[in-house]
């Protein structure tokens, strides 16, 4: 079935070249990442420990400062987890994992399409030994998208479309999906969101979704209480409604947004928010990189540089 499968491959790679937008090119690869879903593991099975070159001890939990974007790198002695790879513009992703000693990647999510999020997904994929890759579903035109795609299938990486209601236990880290329910075609609120959880301490990580998308998860009454929330949309004003905040009562919330950027994030009434349910703030223009180290019962935060969230209006 291998050999099937890598001639299949071949065959898009001839007839498809450059992955242009067409349609069709993009319902043949969906149809190839369906039979790499069905023939490949999934985490309900055990995986190959990893192996680092600094033993990391409980969760570490980067929020990697990759200027306007996401991408976030969960490690524990055993099991390491990306979450979204950085602007396509840029080329932060890959050298900060090898400088973490990182080798194998048993999970990466794109939390959805935009280049934003995806953008450095496809050089991870070629330069590490990434076991599976979560996206949404949506089919996007990018290049971005369809190199990272492109990424999947030669590398043979195991593809899934995760929902709402979905619960995986990578390694010690716990994974519960709250969206997408269904697919509505809207990139930003049809973000996977997920709570991850080591022991006592939790992580919302929303990716980008929006006002509808966060109403549908307070909605349904679902447990989005998590001792740490990443803001959606950078920080915008389309997210981090005051009813999620308020479901979710993190400590801490982490902002990812670059200087100076052209959207204003993150919007002032989003920090209002934050100050009325007392959260404390942390951005990754302002502080760099930021790192959370846990034991299941207390966390501690390092951050790159001193500052201070400041509204961007």
């Amino acid at each position: 079935m291998k050999k099937q499968f890598l001639g299949f491959i071949l065959l898009l790679l001839i007839t498809v070249p450059l992955l242009s937008a067409c349609d069709e090119g993009i319902d043949m690869i969906f149809d190839a990442l369906d039979s790499i879903e069905t023939e490949g593991d999934s985490f309900n099975d055990n995986k190959e420990a990893l192996i680092t070159d600094e033993e990391v001890e409980g969760l570490r939990v980067h929020f990697i400062d990759v200027g306007q974007g996401d991408s976030i790198l969960m490690e524990t002695e055993d099991t390491v987890v990306l979450i979204d790879a950085g602007d396509w513009t840029g080329d932060e992703v890959v050298p900060y994992l090898e400088a973490q000693g990182i080798s194998k990647i048993d999970l990466a999510v794109g939390t959805h399409e935009h280049a934003d999020h995806i953008g450095q997904l496809d050089e991870v994929i070629n330069h590490f030994d990434v076991s599976e890759v979560w996206m949404p579903g949506n089919e996007h035109t990018s290049q971005v998208y369809e190199r990272v795609l492109n990424a999947i299938y030669e590398n043979e990486v195991v593809y899934h479309e995760p929902k709402a209601g979905e619960n995986y236990d990578i390694g010690d880290i716990h994974f519960e999906l709250y969206n997408p329910i269904e697919l509505t075609g809207d990139y930003n609120d049809d973000s996977i969101v997920m709570k991850a959880s080591y022991g006592d301490v939790s992580f919302m990580l929303t990716g980008d979704a929006e006002k509808r998308a966060e109403a549908e998860m307070v909605g349904s009454g679902a447990d989005l209480d998590a001792t740490i929330l990443k803001a959606g949309h950078h920080g915008s004003n389309t997210s981090s409604t005051d009813e999620f905040v308020k479901a979710v009562s993190p400590e801490v919330v982490i902002m990812s947004y670059g200087k100076d950027n052209k959207y204003n994030h993150p919007n002032g009434s989003t920090l209002d928010i934050f100050n009325q349910y007392d959260v404390e703030m942390y951005g990754t223009e302002p502080h760099g990189t930021i790192i959370i180290d846990t034991d299941g019962k207390a966390f501690k935060i390092t951050t790159e540089k001193e500052g201070t969230v400041e509204s961007g209006d």
